[in-house]
């Protein structure tokens, strides 16, 4: 079946917690992972953010958030927010996470396993069309995604946070 969906941060973020309402780990341990080297990318109507993010067990992982219906150079009454890239200074409308279209990825296992085949198939994924993960026969391990729900890693959440954290997203 193929969604024609596409989803903000906010309703990954949310679709995350209901797939997973359970777990004690992605969005709660959050403060566990370190978001470094943020790289913002313009472009037309949208916005690139990458990071390398630190994992709790010192990896580093590379994210990314692709933000679309971004508005360049605000009027002078709109509320805006800046930000440098390669010595030129853009302005934006800060993006809203509840209603900005998003693409996330990251080459984390949880990521690449749980999320990013659904990701695709609601047009919410940063990348190459993944494969979809299946369990070994005879395995007794549980499905990695049993409700088939799109979503993001603790990176991209902490990512995300971060962004929020300096004014880009609200």
């Amino acid at each position: 079946m193929r969604y024609l969906m596409e989803l903000s941060v906010s309703d990954l973020f949310t679709r995350t917690v209901n797939a997973f309402p359970t777990t004690q780990r992605r969005q709660h341990i959050t403060d566990t992972v370190s978001v470094q080297d943020i790289e913002l990318a313009p472009a037309e109507s949208a916005l690139i953010a990458k990071a390398k993010v630190r994992g709790t067990e010192g990896d580093e992982y590379d994210c990314v958030i692709e933000f679309q219906e971004v508005e360049y150079s605000p009027s002078e009454n709109e509320n805006s927010t800046t930000f440098p890239v390669n010595g030129k200074e853009y302005t934006i409308v800060p993006i809203n996470r509840h209603n900005a279209r998003a693409k996330v990825g990251c080459n984390c296992l949880d990521f690449s396993f749980r999320f990013s085949y659904h990701d695709n198939t609601h047009k919410a994924l940063h990348g190459d069309k993944p494969y979809l993960y299946t369990r070994v026969p005879g395995s007794n391990r549980p499905p990695a995604n049993p409700t088939q729900s799109p979503g993001m890693c603790k990176h991209v959440i902490s990512l995300a946070d971060e962004l929020a954290d300096a004014g880009i997203i609200q």
